[in-house]
């Protein structure tokens, strides 16, 4: 039995107790001997138990000192578990993960949301696919490709990874019971359009600014309005188009075209 400690509300700690979930996440994961896989935030190991009796290799982040009889309890009856104790932003993933592509997969705070998206895709040539589990209502933008859901940071994510919402997860499932219901998504990574993209990501939070807005309205706040309306004209974009209607692949040329016609200067 696992050492129990009171879940601190600083760091957003509701440990996943369904079994029949853990099992379905399991699946959805799919780990096998081969695979090295890294999970931030193990709690009361849940998961990482049934992660390594997969045989797969394990490595484990967690900021929580008392949480560490636990995890040396995994580690002395499995060889192929190992955990570091410390604020998973502040490792250098280049360092601590092999040079081949690793599974993660973790049950991340929920305030702290874009923070991991961020660091995942900043990092995506390290990863081959995460499973992470949120609050349902960012799972829900994260696999949005058009509609209200849909927002800047599903054009940041799909970017860098195929997302697909696997399995919705109901609040009951968790110790103490959170306030709202949860989803597992996952991440497959893949090649980027391009690298250098801060230039794009601004240019998306801009189109985004005002989501009530057409694009033209939230355009013109930042370029000539004019020049903005006859760039969308000459190009087949209904002038009153919304952000939220548009693919990656539209924005992407989208931006494309502002570069070209010079009212973007950054690439």
């Amino acid at each position: 039995m696992p050492r129990q400690v009171t879940p601190k509300k600083s760091l957003s700690q509701n440990f996943l107790t369904d079994q029949h979930i853990i099992a379905q996440i399991i699946n959805v994961l799919n780990p096998k001997p081969i695979d090295y896989i890294l999970e931030v935030g193990p709690g009361l190991g849940a998961l990482t138990n049934e992660l390594v009796s997969k045989k797969a290799t394990v490595l484990a982040i967690e900021i929580d000192k008392r949480l560490v009889p636990n995890l040396e309890n995994i580690k002395k009856n499995n060889a192929n578990f190992s955990y570091l104790l410390g604020d998973f932003f502040h490792f250098d993933l280049t360092a601590i993960l092999p040079q081949r592509k690793v599974k993660f997969i973790s049950n991340i705070p929920y305030h702290l949301t874009g923070l991991f998206i961020q660091k995942l895709c900043q990092n995506h040539e390290l990863f081959e696919s995460a499973i992470i589990m949120t609050q349902k209502e960012v799972a829900l933008r994260l696999a949005a490709t058009k509609g209200k859901p849909y927002g800047s940071l599903s054009v940041f994510t799909q970017f860098y990874a195929d997302v697909e919402l696997c399995l919705e997860v109901p609040r009951k499932a968790f110790s103490p019971v959170p306030k709202v219901d949860s989803a597992i998504t996952k991440l497959a990574f893949k090649k980027p359009p391009f690298e250098k993209a801060e230039g794009f990501f601004n240019f998306v939070r801009k189109c985004f600014a005002s989501k009530r807005k057409t694009l033209l309205n939230s355009l013109k706040q930042y370029f000539n309005s004019n020049l903005v309306k006859e760039l969308l004209i000459e190009n087949n974009y209904l002038i009153t188009v919304r952000a939220e209607e548009l693919s990656l692949q539209e924005f992407i040329d989208l931006y494309e075209l502002f570069l070209k016609k010079s009212l973007i200067q950054e690439k």
